[in-house]
């Protein structure tokens, strides 16, 4: 199991998508529980636009297990893609509920909700995310930038314009 699954990671962008596919499954189906080998079969199921197929991959890795968090980001994601768009966004909200303290998930669902043109649900979850930074680095400077858009968008100008400013004092070249 372990040696498709390094084929399939050796192969991953260098092979059609196919091939990759047929040794992680292989991987899988020789070792079940094989996490890194099912996410990359959900991973390659969905660039070959098999959405449906990656939600189910996804929804194969335990609650228990540590790559749980990342299988559920990739099953909205996947959700998302197949047009699933209401269950994507209530899978991220309930991920925002199962893991509050993780800033990735605030920031998924607020980029979910901005693509859905929710601007004001999507500025909530980013200001989520920017409470849980503490000290906001250079690095940070997206978080704030993607809070102004939405502020923007959601015609909260005056809300908007000091993320813009945020964002440019953290890193003055973006």
């Amino acid at each position: 199991a372990e040696v498709f699954h390094i084929l399939a990671g050796l192969m991953q962008g260098e092979a059609p998508d196919s091939q990759t596919l047929i040794q992680s499954r292989l991987s899988e189906y020789l070792r079940p529980d094989h996490t890194d080998a099912t996410l990359l079969t959900a991973s390659v199921l969905e660039n070959l636009g098999r959405y449906e197929l990656a939600v189910e991959a996804y929804d194969r890795i335990p609650a228990a297990n540590p790559s749980y968090l990342a299988a559920q980001t990739g099953r909205v994601t996947a959700l998302y893609q197949s047009d699933r768009k209401a269950e994507a966004v209530a899978g991220m909200t309930e991920l925002v509920k199962a893991y509050p303290k993780y800033l990735s998930v605030h920031v998924g669902l607020g980029d979910l909700l901005r693509r859905e043109e929710r601007y004001g649900e999507s500025a909530a979850a980013y200001s989520r995310a920017i409470e849980l930074l503490g000290r906001p680095e250079p690095a940070h400077w997206a978080l704030y930038y993607s809070r102004g858009i939405a502020w923007e968008q959601a015609k909260e100008f005056g809300k908007a314009e000091p993320d813009f400013r945020k964002a440019l004092e953290l890193n003055p070249g973006q």
